[in-house]
């Protein structure tokens, strides 16, 4: 099943099988097609592994330091992601005030 959707410079192509399971995107920005393979839990980049989901969260490729990193997902009782966390210095501690990638907040009453 292919779902396509158009957006000013990207035009992401979405291919599902019929469970409805995500199996392949592909997306052009500005001329450049970009294929995103998704396998058991692992997200591959042009036939480049990516990052693989975990328990925890989620484990991305990291260019400026050369190796894996692990993001962590903090939930909340809906199992929402609240907060990603992530090492980002490579020290091996996760620092709260410089280490959040991301974070969420939900209105309650949907507002």
């Amino acid at each position: 099943m292919k779902r396509k959707a158009a957006y000013n410079t990207v035009s992401p192509t979405y291919i599902h099988n019929t469970m409805p399971i995500k199996l392949q995107k592909i997306s052009t920005i500005n001329g450049t097609v970009t294929t995103t393979d998704y396998v058991n839990g692992f997200e591959y980049s042009n036939q480049t592994l990516s990052s693989l989901q975990t328990a925890e969260g989620r484990v991305v490729w990291d260019a400026g330091l050369n190796h894996f990193r692990d993001e962590y997902f903090i939930k909340d009782h809906l199992g929402n992601n609240r907060v990603i966390i992530s090492d980002l210095n490579d020290d091996g501690i996760l620092q709260a005030a410089t280490e959040v990638t991301a974070t969420y907040n939900y209105d309650v009453w949907g507002l």
